[in-house]
């Protein structure tokens, strides 16, 4: 691990380029808009409720005043409940979901300034990234191989690493030596919860807490080894290959990536599980180009990769299992074509998931790996290709196919993408002011001198 804490260490905000000090900037206001949909469910509130402690200190993402841990439980759960975080394909993890809340509720309750935030930011994005990747790719495989081995192995592997990111960004913020980052990280692989992709593919909200709860162990690890604890040494080498036999655990973490891995990040503009969006985007356009009724469809042919085929359980009982349905989200979206509703998650309310025209048409469509399709995906390129086949019952035959989709590497988010996504979503619990105060904080966040002044404007009417 050596090779990455020192990298880690050696993270300055003063030696980072624009470009990811602007892409840092862009997930944290991303992020934040994940948490701010996520708190309308409840849950976040109820946990919070629930590891309530007596600390002094406030750490108010979501306007609750609590403490760091529970904040960083609540927050990360309440953004992981959404599936509109972004990801990394190669790395199967979704970073901001985990680092985001811990590093901001950490820069409150030290009262750290925005250049210090912007910098663990980085520093946690990049430590669980190649840590995902370690795990995900084959060991002796081709450099830019990703089968995401974690995933196949029944992990849900944003929760089951997360808190090694978490680690990585608050030791960094707490000024932790090398040998402490290590530590860090050490301490969390003892820690880390055993999240499971069957809970994601139930719905259960054991998944959110799951990622809420690495967070916040990721954090507390970083708080003990800046204090002398002692951690596991060498812990992705014990842990990973218990985890995901054959995995990289060691090729990838000594080839540590001279770049920034924040600049390689997939953001999603569909709630629902990455590896299906394109087929979802597949679905869109299609509907778009040919004039049909959903009564008029007979049979529903999705060619795509192994990833989303994973996911084709039919007849969701809930938001978050109808989230990592691909026949629900398919059917939805050849039913209704309403984008927003993907995106807000209104697609999942209990309305949406007692409409039987949906729950017709899903019964129709088959999912299969298609070859070329899913080869694609596993070269962590810049295609995420998906096909689809729409039959008709009078005999008419629709096919079309997409390479990827907005936010994808071939067609990268903007700035105004992210504004335009942070003001959907923070639009629903906030005015209009408000939301705009915050994008013009996060966008001058350097300038920032105490990261509490980000948890003032987030307290919720």
């Amino acid at each position: 691990m050596s090779v990455l804490a020192a990298k880690l260490g050696g993270i300055r905000y003063d030696a980072l380029p624009d470009r990811v000090v602007a892409a840092a900037k862009n997930m944290i206001l991303d992020n934040l808009g994940c948490a701010l949909l996520g708190a309308e469910s409840g849950e976040p509130a109820r946990i919070n409720r629930a590891l309530a402690d007596d600390s002094p200190v406030s750490a108010r993402v979501l306007g609750a005043r609590t403490g760091p841990f529970a904040a960083t439980v609540a927050n990360a759960t309440a953004i992981c409940l959404t599936e509109l975080a972004e990801g990394v394909g190669k790395a199967v993890v979704h970073p901001g979901t985990v680092v985001v809340p811990a590093v901001l509720a950490a820069a409150e309750w030290t009262k750290a300034d925005g250049r210090t935030a912007i910098a663990a930011t980085v520093a946690g994005y990049e430590a669980l990234i190649t840590i995902g990747w370690a795990a995900a790719r084959p060991a002796g495989a081709a450099w830019d191989d990703s089968r995401g081995l974690s995933l196949h192995r029944g992990w849900y592997p944003p929760a089951l690493l997360g808190g090694f990111g978490t680690a990585a960004a608050v030791a960094h913020l707490l000024g932790a030596t090398e040998p402490q980052i290590d530590a860090s990280l050490g301490t969390y692989a003892n820690l880390a919860p055993t999240s499971m992709l069957a809970a994601s593919q139930q719905g259960s909200m054991a998944k959110p807490l799951s990622a809420g709860l690495a967070a916040a162990w990721g954090g507390y690890g970083a708080t003990l080894a800046v204090r002398g604890f002692t951690g596991l040494d060498d812990p992705t080498g014990h842990l990973l290959p218990l985890l995901v036999p054959g995995c990289d655990a060691e090729g990838v973490l000594e080839r540590v990536s001279p770049g920034y891995q924040i600049e390689e990040l997939d953001v999603k503009f569909f709630a629902v599980a990455g590896p299906m969006r394109t087929d979802l985007e597949c679905a869109y356009q299609l509907r778009a180009r040919h004039a049909f009724q959903p009564a008029d469809v007979r049979h529903v042919l999705v060619e795509t990769n192994e990833r989303a085929a994973l996911l084709h359980l039919t007849g969701p009982r809930n938001p978050g299992a109808a989230r990592f349905s691909l026949r629900y989200c398919v059917a939805h979206a050849l039913c209704t074509g309403d984008r927003a509703a993907m995106t807000t998650g209104d697609a999942f309310t209990a309305d949406e998931l007692d409409r039987a025209d949906v729950a017709r048409l899903a019964d129709r469509i088959d999912v299969v790996v298609e070859p070329e399709i899913n080869a694609a995906y596993n070269e962590h390129g810049a295609r995420r290709p998906s096909r689809l086949t729409v039959t008709l019952h009078d005999g008419q035959v629709f096919t079309h196919r997409v390479e990827g989709m907005k936010g994808l590497r071939m067609s990268p988010a903007t700035d105004d993408d992210f504004a335009e996504k942070f003001r959907l979503l923070a639009g629903r619990s906030l005015p209009p002011s408000r939301v705009d105060e915050i994008q013009r904080t996060v966008a001058g966040l350097e300038a920032l001198g105490d990261c509490g002044e980000l948890g003032d404007l987030l307290l919720l009417p």
